[in-house]
């Protein structure tokens, strides 16, 4: 074999070796695309009968591939996920807690601690009021042996009430002195405090630049135009909502009506209240998708925001 067909051999298994590298790029750019432009579909129904909930929702990408299952009901929880008919996960739990049954050992136990801790408390009341009379006999007894002995005893000299009175106010100044000083003095939880403040004040000197202004709404605008994205295109919803505060059920219709203009042109809405009694009693459907080139595109635009890189990547 000659150098010239052993290299024509070489550049022709490395062109095969290329070929086959595009090929799986390509396909997975292909992949890439599908996954990103393929909506991700949710939806959601359920009902309500005061304390008898039913709920199931599904969530579906990739033409189905990928699929997320949950359920409510009879207060189960159920989540299951799954790839094309293989289940990769799947949980379920109570939401319900069981009850203790009446007379049961430790409602007797509670009780007879109930009991102990009364004969305690009413030992203790005893006790105390016992010592506060003995107390106020003995000063009572010292306060008429304090008058006999003033009475009989007059002052001797006035320089003594003046050395009384100079101690004094040497006494009251060393007390005011140690008032300031530990006034002065910061103990650790004023120094956390005069450090949260120092913060704070950062924070609202850095919120008042005009560059974090910008990010700020560029943030804004993005979050806004996520959810407007992922808004559900159907949305239904009949029920009475009830409490056992009138007021409480007011503030409710009112929240749910108030944000009516938001989401009320894709759907169908008659929530009514019942003022009288607590009840919860209606059903609803919700669907919608998220192509996830969406959030994605968002995503680079706060990328190429020079405040959100330096705040992610130092």
């Amino acid at each position: 074999m000659t150098i010239a067909t052993l290299g024509h051999t070489i550049w022709n298994v490395v062109l095969i070796l290329l070929r086959i590298l595009c090929i799986f790029l390509g396909a997975a750019l292909v992949l890439f695309l599908l996954a990103v432009i393929n909506p991700i579909v949710y939806e959601s129904a359920g009902r309500a009968n005061d304390s008898d909930i039913t709920l199931r929702g599904t969530v579906r990408w990739f033409f189905g591939a990928v699929k997320l299952q949950i359920g409510l009901k009879e207060k189960k929880l159920k989540l299951v996920l799954k790839f094309f008919s293989f289940t990769l996960f799947r949980k379920s739990t109570s939401l319900g807690e069981s009850e203790k049954t009446a007379g049961s050992p430790d409602e007797e136990e509670t009780g007879e601690n109930r009991e102990n801790s009364d004969n305690n408390r009413s030992s203790d009341e005893e006790s105390s009021f016992i010592h506060k009379k003995e107390h106020l006999r003995e000063n009572s007894s010292l306060s008429e042996e304090d008058e006999k002995t003033a009475v009989n005893s007059s002052p001797s000299d006035e320089n003594e009430k003046t050395a009384v009175k100079c101690d004094i106010s040497k006494t009251e100044k060393t007390k005011k002195k140690a008032k300031k000083k530990a006034k002065e003095r910061k103990t650790p939880e004023d120094k956390k405090r005069s450090s949260k403040i120092s913060e704070i004040r950062n924070l609202w000197s850095q919120w008042k630049k005009e560059e974090n202004q910008k990010t700020i709404r560029l943030l804004k605008k993005t979050l806004f135009g996520i959810l407007k994205h992922a808004k559900p295109k159907t949305f239904r919803l009949h029920g009475v909502v009830g409490t056992d505060d009138p007021a409480v059920t007011g503030w409710i219709l009112a929240l749910f009506y108030l944000g009516y203009p938001a989401y009320g042109a894709s759907g169908d809405f008659r929530l009514s209240a019942d003022f009288d009694k607590k009840t919860l009693k209606g059903k609803y459907y919700v669907k919608g998708r998220v192509i996830p080139a969406v959030p994605l595109g968002y995503g680079l635009r706060l990328l190429m925001d020079r405040n959100i890189r330096r705040l992610i990547f130092h």
